[in-house]
């Protein structure tokens, strides 16, 4: 209990008792007539303490039942600011989260375009290389040739002096000297022709450059907005309204909650569609529908097992049926139209287009069923999903491949190493946090 409040206005040195305070009805107080009188002392409108008491009690008290009102109604609008206060701490964790994931993406962008301009350079130093290799090569056995020729002529010269004839010495002498004319003048010609090559490269911008060019990636600016509060004691539904509303929309990304579908229900695959509907699949012949804004879930019931759901607006989904195929389901009618008749355990949805696979298959197709495009992948897959440039990306929980969307070649993400079980599980939050594709890898020894 509040003692403080309980005590009279007395400032005694002999304190008095409460039946003898006085209540002044002009200035609503409850004051000591005998040491409070100078306030008062015009005042007509002055009661006892007992009289102005009478009725407190009663369930009907105004004072009372309005003072519990007023209280009740303060503390929930502290209440709701406290609320908003960590409801706003939960939005700037997931705004910090998302700049620095744009500052890394930034950074890794940087990096390829580097290591492009590296390879480049590189491709460029090489070609170079090879054509001044090729046109040395031949320049250098042109010159071999000559050489020999000339250590043959030298040999002969030496030998013909020391064994032969002074006349056939003579007759060497002058066709060898005449072959020495005709090389004078070639090699006069040659060593025009011949060229020294040179590598050089031009630095452009230097590293202190860059840095002065980009000083930073972006700059992160703090905004502070005006607290609004609808003052409960006025609207006291609507802001219970606006709070819940509040509170229901961060549910489903920063909260829990639990949701009960009976003791032998499992829940395999799950999505979300822009109404806040969770869409799930499991164990029995159906999907249940569970929304978070108002707590209520339903059932609609299929003719096989689901084996996957995705959701493509708030009013339709698609669920893959295994050796069924690909329906797509009506949310509020429940009706049910079958689009793809080919093998599916897996489905996604992107710009208008679906993508399953069939075993081994990766299949494309319209909305309305018409296929697109079909590339085999090598491997079953049995998860996949496609981020918004379109690039499919399929598992079967011992290796990740990346399809691109020009022309589906497939690359390995990762893959199974020694003993490890790598298994895949991809979301898209697509709608959430700007197209960012979270991917969870669960490694088990």
């Amino acid at each position: 209990m509040e003692t403080s409040v309980i005590t009279g206005p007395c400032r005694c040195i002999n304190k008095c008792f409460q039946n003898s305070f006085l209540h002044c009805k002009f200035h609503d107080e409850i004051y000591c007539p005998i040491c409070t009188t100078e306030k008062h002392i015009h005042c007509t409108e002055v009661q006892s303490i007992e009289k102005a008491a009478k009725g407190c009690h009663d369930s009907a008290s105004v004072l009372v039942n309005d003072l519990e009102r007023k209280l009740a109604d303060w503390r929930t609008n502290y209440l709701s600011l406290i609320k908003k206060q960590e409801l706003n701490l939960t939005d700037l964790n997931f705004q910090k989260y998302l700049i620095k994931t744009k500052v890394s993406d930034f950074r890794n962008d940087m990096n390829e375009y580097l290591n492009e301009l590296e390879e480049k350079i590189g491709n460029q130093l090489d070609r170079y290389y090879e054509q001044c290799r090729t046109q040395m090569t031949k320049h250098i056995d042109t010159i071999q040739q000559r050489c020999n020729t000339l250590s043959s002529l030298q040999s002969t010269l030496h030998l013909t002096t020391k064994h032969a004839s002074e006349c056939c010495t003579f007759i060497a002498a002058k066709n060898i000297d005449r072959f020495q004319c005709k090389e004078e003048s070639f090699f006069e010609t040659f060593q025009e022709a011949l060229n020294i090559f040179e590598l050089s490269y031009s630095e452009g911008d230097t590293v202190n450059d860059i840095k002065e060019m980009v000083k930073t990636f972006g700059e992160v600016k703090l905004e502070v907005k005006e607290q609004t509060l609808i003052d409960s004691r006025q609207y006291r539904g609507m802001q219970d309204s606006v709070r819940m509303r509040t509170a229901a929309y961060r549910l489903h990304c920063y909260d829990s909650t639990e949701l009960d579908l009976g003791e032998d229900a499992r829940i395999s695959n799950s999505c979300w569609n822009p109404k806040r509907d969770i869409l799930m699949v499991g164990n029995e012949r159906a999907i249940w529908t569970y929304n978070i804004m108002n707590k209520s879930k339903d059932r609609i019931n299929l003719s096989d097992f689901p084996e996957d759901v995705f959701a493509v607006d708030d009013k339709t989904f698609l669920v893959a049926m295994g050796k069924n195929g690909i329906s797509l389901v009506n949310t509020a009618t429940k009706g049910k139209q079958h689009i793809l008749k080919s093998f599916s355990d897996c489905v996604a949805y992107q710009d208008d287009v679906v993508y399953t696979v069939d075993k081994t298959i990766l299949i494309l197709s319209h909305i309305h069923g018409s296929i697109i495009k079909i590339k085999r992948i090598g491997f079953h897959a049995n998860s996949i999903c496609v981020d918004s440039k379109g690039d499919v990306y399929v598992s079967d929980n011992k290796q990740i491949c990346k399809l691109d969307s020009r022309n589906y070649q497939k690359g390995v993400v990762l893959a199974e190493r020694g003993i490890k079980l790598v298994i895949l599980e991809v979301l898209l939050l697509t709608r959430m946090i700007d197209y960012t594709t979270v991917i969870k890898l669960m490694v088990q020894s």
